[in-house]
């Protein structure tokens, strides 16, 4: 645990202490190299998905490796064929190499590498994006590999929205989709005006969602888009509701009050509206699905709003007293995700060490 903490530690006192947005850069891209590799290299930590997709991965790569075998009648083929990309990225990374950990380091390195583009190009200072990054997207990014591929992916089209090129766009969402298939709704985010809305606009929109979401819509647009596209039993666990989640009425509500607060400091043009649009849109998911058990992971394709927001906020030639507290938040956000998953996540070792973690419940 100590390991992880410490690794957060550091990425504070780099976002804090440098000034020179040449050393921002240089700094932030070594750091998402290091956590690259670091996420990369782990042996299975995170969760049953990292099992889920090895296993997959080791029988299309037998298939393929094998006298007779018949790579179409295997699992990732069969359960995943309708995100075609995911199942491509499998068979291509097959030809290289059959072992299971190459194809989670290089399904990794392409999440940070669509990760570090996308941040380099849409925070004003990345350094401090990434305290926000550590908080609330680095933990996921050990398990839910598909999603955060399609994360990755999405968050490039959003230079076409600031360009207004539609064809552009919908090839990286159509991508994105094509690895998980939920993507898809980001699409509507190219038709979103390009200007701020007023704040009281923002905060009726706000409570509008959260209103809907106590409602059950959430389930039963679920639940319709299952029957729809015969994908029920999938869409079911996104339908499922689970209480209400106050999680995600707290991290909304935080958000959206410094959002709110320092609306004046964030400026006008395109990037920044795309940005704060994105914001709202973060924090209308988590409430709009606030019933939902896993209808918040929707909200991670969004997240590239707050960490371009909110680097602008706290960031640079703007940088406000508060941002201390934000940065505090952050590692109390990173130590509830590091004290709920426990032995998913340490004690830390990589796939070049032999044996079984201890403790590893899943194994």
């Amino acid at each position: 645990m100590i390991l992880y903490i410490l690794i957060f530690l550091v990425i504070v006192a780099l976002s804090n202490n440098t000034k020179s947005l040449l050393h921002q850069q240089q700094y932030f891209k070594y750091l998402m190299i290091f956590l690259a590799f670091f996420v990369g290299v782990s042996d299975m930590l995170g969760g049953y998905d990292r099992y889920i997709y090895g296993e997959l991965f080791d029988r299309l790569a037998d298939a393929l490796h094998s006298d007779g075998g018949d790579i179409m009648s295997t699992q990732v083929v069969t359960y995943y064929h309708k995100e075609f990309g995911f199942v491509t990225w499998n068979y291509l990374i097959a030809h290289i190499s059959s072992n299971r950990y190459v194809f989670i380091l290089l399904t990794t390195l392409l999440i940070y590498f669509l990760f570090y583009r996308g941040l380099k190009k849409q925070t004003e200072n990345p350094l401090f994006a990434l305290v926000l990054f550590m908080a609330l997207t680095f933990f996921f990014s050990f398990t839910y590999l598909r999603q955060m591929l399609a994360a990755g992916f999405v968050w490039q089209s959003l230079k076409y929205v600031e360009k207004r090129n539609l064809k552009m766009f919908c090839l990286w969402v159509f991508i994105a989709f094509s690895f998980h298939n939920s993507a898809i709704i980001f699409f509507f985010v190219y038709f979103i005006p390009l200007k701020k809305l007023d704040r009281k606009w923002m905060t009726w929109i706000i409570l509008g969602c959260l209103v809907l979401g106590l409602s059950g819509v959430p389930s039963a647009l679920f639940d319709a888009y299952g029957d729809a596209t015969d994908s029920a039993i999938r869409t079911g666990k996104y339908a499922e509701e689970t209480g209400f989640r106050i999680a995600y009425l707290v991290e909304a509500i935080f958000f959206f009050y410094f959002i709110y607060k320092h609306y004046n400091t964030l400026g006008n043009n395109t990037r920044s509206v795309i940005g704060l649009n994105l914001s709202i849109i973060f924090c209308c998911v988590l409430l709009f699905f606030i019933k939902s058990e896993n209808g918040g992971r929707l909200g991670w394709y969004f997240m590239i709003g707050l960490y371009s927001t909110f680097s602008t906020i706290f960031a640079g030639k703007k940088r406000v007293t508060n941002s201390n507290f934000i940065i505090l938040t952050c590692l109390v956000l990173y130590i509830r995700i590091l004290m709920i998953w426990g032995v998913l996540l340490y004690p830390y070792k990589s796939f070049f060490t032999n044996g079984i973690r201890k403790g590893d419940s899943i194994e």
